[in-house]
């Protein structure tokens, strides 16, 4: 599902976003002056900075809409990392974290989480990385959160995640 919506988002609504911002703007400055209507790079400028900023938005937005997920589990979220429907929250001061899909994740109790660990591996030419939370939970003995070409975002989440649990 994650994958259909980052395509919808690339190949319709980024263009979308694209062409209305130009031709808003290229009527906008043709309106305005003659000599502004023969400069296209202008609105080119313009359609660009819209699109970076839906894509800083819609960031933002999937972020937004984990945090909102984990605090309907009743996880009050001091860090979250989240790379689209994936990822984890912990909250330290009730001593629990919330790890996987949005609909599918866990609550785990930081003492029900044995141990940590990271994965690198290349699916063709894209590379996933995941953190692992072993638990000692019958059903549930190991939960894997991805983050898909987001090195820098794992190595955060793993730190933090470690530093909550005072794993060594």
């Amino acid at each position: 599902m994650f994958l259909l919506k980052t395509l919808f988002k690339v190949f319709v609504i980024l263009p979308l976003v694209a062409v209305a911002s130009f031709k808003a703007t290229a009527m906008i400055l043709a309106q305005v002056s003659y000599s502004a209507s023969q400069n296209w790079w202008i609105p080119i400028l313009v359609s660009v900075i819209a699109s970076l900023a839906y894509l800083i938005w819609d960031g933002k937005r999937e972020k937004d809409c984990f945090r909102k997920h984990a605090i309907s589990m009743n996880i009050i979220p001091e860090y979250v990392a989240s790379y689209g429907e994936n990822g984890i929250a912990i909250d330290k001061t009730n001593s629990k974290v919330f790890a996987g899909r949005i609909g599918k994740g866990k609550v785990l109790e930081f003492h029900d989480v044995s141990s940590i660990e990271w994965e690198d591996f290349s699916t063709g030419n894209h590379m996933k990385y995941l953190i692992h939370l072993n638990t000692k939970d019958f059903d549930f003995p190991r939960i894997s959160v991805g983050f898909s070409s987001n090195r820098s975002v794992r190595e955060e989440a793993y730190a933090k995640l470690r530093a909550a649990l005072n794993i060594n």
